[in-house]
């Protein structure tokens, strides 16, 4: 999932991003200190990072060795 659908609901716009996982495999979120971006982080090995105000996917970062636990 590339963007998730823009929403005034900041709540429609997290469950977006915890759903552009694959199943089962959020572990972890994280705001930016300014709020603008969010990112989360996956058993799936990747960090997703977001516009926190759209939930556009601004980039996936990949190359983990292993699950990520914590953002």
């Amino acid at each position: 999932m590339s963007k998730i659908k823009s929403s005034t609901n900041a709540a429609n716009v997290h469950l977006g991003i915890v759903a552009a996982h694959k199943p089962d495999s959020f572990s972890s979120v994280a705001f930016s200190p300014d709020g603008r971006m969010i990112a989360s982080g996956s058993w799936d090995s990747t960090v997703k990072v977001w516009n926190a105000n759209t939930g556009k996917l601004l980039r996936t970062l990949e190359g983990h060795s292993g699950w990520v636990s914590s953002v």
